[in-house]
């Protein structure tokens, strides 16, 4: 699946970040769908989501550690993040970023699984934290 250039996101939408949230999140159902599709995968439970985000985040050349404890996925990246180059490479603001493409996307992919998921954001390097840590629980 191709992806967009986020700074051109950023520039078309800087203005209009809840058309961008929305773009994005069109993003990542498309791109959770074509996963689920190309695994055939089935399914829409915690096992199911932590499969699709860790193949999707080996396509977009991320740490894939999305895990299920406690009946919930729990995603953490340490290392390369597209959003995180895109933002120091154009020098736009890596929390706009974040907040409005990349959190969108994965919301997206975890909807194209389940659409019952709630996903949320406990730590984020862009706010100054060591790790970016994602939660998504499926509350059917």
């Amino acid at each position: 699946m191709e992806f967009p250039l986020w700074n051109e996101f950023y520039k078309k939408y800087k203005n209009d970040p809840e058309k961008c949230r929305r773009e994005c999140f069109e993003i990542g159902r498309r791109a959770g769908r074509n996963v689920m599709a190309r695994l055939n995968l089935k399914g829409d439970d915690p096992d199911t989501l932590a499969k699709v985000v860790n193949a999707f985040m080996r396509e977009v050349k991320s740490e894939s550690a999305a895990k299920v404890e406690d009946g919930r996925v729990i995603f953490k990246n340490r290392s390369f993040c597209p959003i995180m180059i895109s933002a120091r490479t154009f020098n736009q603001p890596w929390l706009w970023l974040d907040e409005n493409v990349a959190w969108p996307i994965v919301q997206g992919i975890a909807s194209a699984v389940n659409p019952q998921t709630e996903h949320r954001v406990t730590s984020a390097r862009a706010r100054g934290d060591l790790v970016c840590e994602h939660v998504f629980d499926i509350t059917r």
